[in-house]
């Protein structure tokens, strides 16, 4: 530990927002300064300065790049007078009007910090007088982290006494021993707990020592919690600590001394009740000083007294419990400082010791009463001074939402904003509501037929019957303003199951889905939300595909009049264009040809292209039965450029440019003639060009589209197939098979899609990825996923399937098979983020949209209608 040098940031009083830092992740305590001379060759042999700011640096060791705030006990020792230690991060640039300990001379004093890092990982500390400082970490908050669940406060061990007697001197806890608490699965705390906030509270001690509170293992950190004062002081200092694998929490005292642990919440994942809420951290803020006049009073000893801390603007919106800093001044006589939210019963457990001419100060997480109010009560005539340090907030209005014995689709999560149940065929579903809004707030229920509603302000328990394509509308309002509205669809008994596997951090948007084939006769096209509700449906009268919304904000699709067929050649089929109201605005058909249901592509120019086929009879294809019939037709695929009034701008024919020696792969199964490239998606090039997925040419064209030029309709170059334009790199089965949604990256050089690789034996499906170089005409696998292993144990999909980009680069799959996840989103990264199983039928492709592109309260006002 090198010295740390001072530097001399501003005094501010400017209050900054709090800024969400995540859940708790609890470390082995560690040790990251101590400017005593020691053992530790590199450890500071002096005192800091007064007026010193030391910089501290956060060490991977403590916590990991992301962080966004570390949990530390801070001890002064061998103060030359009394003052006080302000704790901030460096990143703040100004010093805050706060405190969090007061050291003194002769004694070693310490405290719980709960301070933000910023880019530079550094943590900053103001000694108003000389001071030695240590700094012990446990723990700290961010992505990943457990969130917090705070209790009404409760005694975990006092050595004190023994069923309610005096355990007198014997009763002391010996010098060096470790005492074993079992707290995860008793006490409120559940077996998944992986942490703690706990007071620990040192009294009677045999002399000056240290105690420290750990995850209990074979080895005791080298750290401390709280210092020992020899004689009947009791010292305490608040701690987040881990707890053992077994849930076991150790305390462990250099001296001989009794010990008192009062438990005020835990973290760890959310279970059954209300959800636990990540910590928001700022800045610390002075809220109260009782010693000038201000929001407290000095309290009277015996009489609670209320502070109001939602009118002083330091908590983060939705905050359920508050981090202070309380310090005790002025002190009559011994005796202590309880806090606890109004309205409930004051706890068996203390805040803040008083001790007659010392100031004392300690952390209190404390949960906040429904108005964001706390209460306290003090044994004897003092002053506080109070600090808020952070608070833990939900991460949205709502905290709690039930619905009895109906399951909710997704889970609730207080960022999801709508949810489904599943009606009966007949009658009404009776469904039971309860809300809870965070504090502060007021929640009503709107939408059950027959209701019985009982409201107490931010809870509301109401009962009543909803029927297919009801919507219970949850609204949270802060006075007058409403801060958000929840939905609670009930969807039709015949709606496909709908189940999120997965779900991380997808990015923020919508998914547009059907359930094109599958046993059910019911068909629906759907967008569903990132947190897997559907938010919006339509009920269609045949199965649809390549459901998409167009620049305009209407949803397109076309009807699959052929199921079986494979590929569009009814006569009569178009792409649909309708409002979100279900009525229609127009239909996309190409002229004097079937419209083909693969794909509709909008271009910037606000033409569109479709897909189509031109039959040709009589036309032999030797070794390919399956599509032999009594005409032996052909079917070329075609590409048309339609205009708004529907012209012909520009068309591509398959005949013109292929040859029936291209054909790779005629499945078995068609009933009207061979389909001898089966176009399934469209692309386009930033420079007009277009690219086709052509899976029965096991191929990828890019095709030159420049109406009038000479070479327009060239095809540029060919990604597999028999006449592949590119040699492949790192790819073990040398290019792709029966391909689907080739997409080409903005630059042109990298090119996704989903290798469905059907009727290919053992191999398996994917998604694939590659960079493509043109000169040196190299196709390089840069990455790809497998399709996840179906029931059936068939490794290849059905011949469907979409692989598209969203802007911050995660890849949205659509698999397009029954037996396997019908969406997979993954991150920049590669890992899954969200994943969608639809079991009971499937889509041909799955588009995702910008969070932007719909408004939620209008896909909630139209979902289900019918116009």
């Amino acid at each position: 530990m090198a010295a740390p040098s001072c530097v001399t940031p501003p005094l501010t009083s400017a209050v900054a927002p709090a800024a969400t830092a995540g859940g708790f992740t609890p470390i082995a305590p560690v040790r990251l300064l101590d400017t005593r001379g020691g053992a530790d060759p590199g450890a500071a042999t002096d005192r800091l300065p007064s007026g010193c700011t030391a910089v501290v640096d956060i060490p991977a060791s403590a916590a990991p790049d992301g962080a966004a705030a570390v949990a530390v006990n801070v001890t002064a020792v061998g103060a030359t007078s009394a003052g006080y230690v302000t704790v901030f991060p460096c990143a703040a640039a100004a010093r805050p009007v706060a405190s969090n300990l007061n050291p003194r001379p002769g004694e070693a004093v310490s405290n719980l910090v709960v301070v933000g890092l910023g880019a530079d990982r550094r943590v900053c500390a103001f000694a108003s007088q000389a001071t030695h400082l240590v700094v012990d970490a446990t723990g700290w908050f961010g992505p990943g982290g457990d969130p917090y669940h705070p209790l009404d406060g409760e005694r975990l061990v006092d050595t004190r006494t023994i069923a309610g007697r005096d355990a007198g001197p014997e009763g002391r806890l010996p010098g060096g021993a470790e005492r074993r608490l079992t707290v995860g699965g008793t006490r409120g705390v559940p077996a998944a707990a992986t942490a703690v906030a706990v007071n620990l509270t040192v009294v009677d001690a045999v002399a000056d020592g240290y105690a420290v509170a750990y995850p209990c293992s074979a080895v005791p950190p080298s750290t401390s919690t709280v210092p020992v004062r020899g004689g009947t002081v009791a010292l305490a200092a608040q701690t987040y600590v881990g707890l053992a694998p077994g849930g076991e929490l150790c305390v462990r005292t250099s001296v001989a001394a009794h010990v008192v642990v009062d438990l005020a919440g835990w973290f760890g994942p959310d279970g059954a009740g209300p959800l636990g809420q990540p910590l928001a951290v700022r800045s610390p803020v002075r809220v109260a000083d009782t010693r000038q006049p201000g929001l407290l009073a000095a309290p009277t000893p015996w009489v609670p007294f209320r502070l109001d801390l939602a009118a002083t603007g330091t908590l983060a919106p939705n905050a359920t419990a508050a981090v202070l800093d309380v310090a005790v001044t002025g002190a009559a006589q011994e005796g202590w400082v309880a806090f606890h939210p109004c309205g409930r019963p004051l706890p068996s457990t203390s805040s803040v010791n008083q001790v007659p001419g010392v100031d004392v100060a300690n952390v209190v997480t404390v949960a906040l009463a429904d108005d964001g109010s706390v209460c306290g009560l003090a044994s004897t005539t003092t002053h506080l001074v109070i600090d808020v340090l952070a608070s833990f907030a939900a991460p949205a209005a709502l905290t709690s939402l039930r619905t009895g014995d109906v399951p909710l689709s997704p889970r609730f999560d207080p960022l999801g904003l709508d949810y489904d149940v599943r009606c009966p065929a007949t009658g009404a579903l009776d469904l039971p509501v309860s809300a809870v809004g965070a504090p502060g707030t007021n929640v009503t229920v709107e939408g059950l037929r027959d209701a019985a509603v009982s409201s107490a302000g931010r809870v509301t328990n109401a009962a009543g019957g909803v029927q297919a394509d009801d919507l219970v509308t949850i609204t949270v309002r802060r006075g007058a303003t409403v801060v958000a509205t929840y939905g609670v669809r009930c969807l039709p008994f015949d709606f496909p199951l709908v189940r999120t596997r997965v779900r991380t951090a997808p990015t923020p948007g919508w998914y547009l889905m059907a359930n094109t084939y599958g046993p059910s006769s019911s068909r629906f096209a759907w967008v569903l939300d990132d947190r897997g509700a559907v938010v919006w449906y339509r009920r269609t009268s045949t199965p649809v595909a390549d459901v998409k919304r167009l620049p305009d904000g209407t949803i397109a699709w076309a009807p699959v009049l052929a199921p079986n067929q494979g590929f569009g050649v009814d006569p009569t089929s178009v792409y649909v264009e309708q409002a979100l109201d279900g009525t229609q605005v127009r239909s996309y058909a190409a002229p004097g040809a079937p419209t083909d249901y693969h794909d509709l592509l909008p271009l910037p120019n606000g033409n569109v292209l479709v897909l189509t086929y031109e039959r040709e009879p009589g036309v032999a294809l030797p070794g390919a039965p399956a599509c032999q019939n009594a005409r032996q037709d052909v079917w070329w695929s075609t590409i048309v450029e339609l205009t708004p009034t529907g012209d012909v701008a520009w068309q591509w024919r398959s005949r013109d440019h292929l040859s029936t020696a291209d054909t790779t792969y005629l499945p078995v199964g068609a009933i009207d003639g061979c389909d001898l490239q089966h176009a399934v998606a469209l692309d386009v090039a930033d420079d007009g060009d277009v690219i086709v997925t052509m899976s029965h040419l096991d191929a990828v064209l890019r095709i030159r589209r420049a109406p009038g030029a000479p070479d327009d309709g060239r095809i540029v170059w060919r990604l597999g197939g028999v006449a592949t334009s590119f040699v492949f790199l790192d790819d073990p089965y040398a290019g792709p098979a029966r391909p689907h949604d080739a997409r080409l990256s903005a630059e042109g050089t990298v090119l996704s899609l989903v290798d469905s690789r059907t009727d290919r034996g053992d191999e398996t499906a994917r998604v694939a990825v590659y960079r493509l170089d043109v000169a040196a005409s190299s196709a390089r696998l840069i990455w790809t996923a497998p399709y996840v292993a179906p029931l059936t144990g068939e490794t290849w999909s059905a011949g469907l399937g979409s692989a598209r980009r969203t802007d911050d680069g995660h890849l949205v799959v659509g698999w397009g098979d029954q037996t396997g996840p019908q969406l997979t989103e993954y991150d920049a990264a590669g890992a899954v983020v969200f994943e969608v199983d639809t079991p009971d039928s499937w889509g041909y492709r799955v588009v995702k949209e910008p969070a932007s592109s719909f408004d939620r309260a209008t896909l909630r006002a139209t979902a289900g209608r019918t116009p």
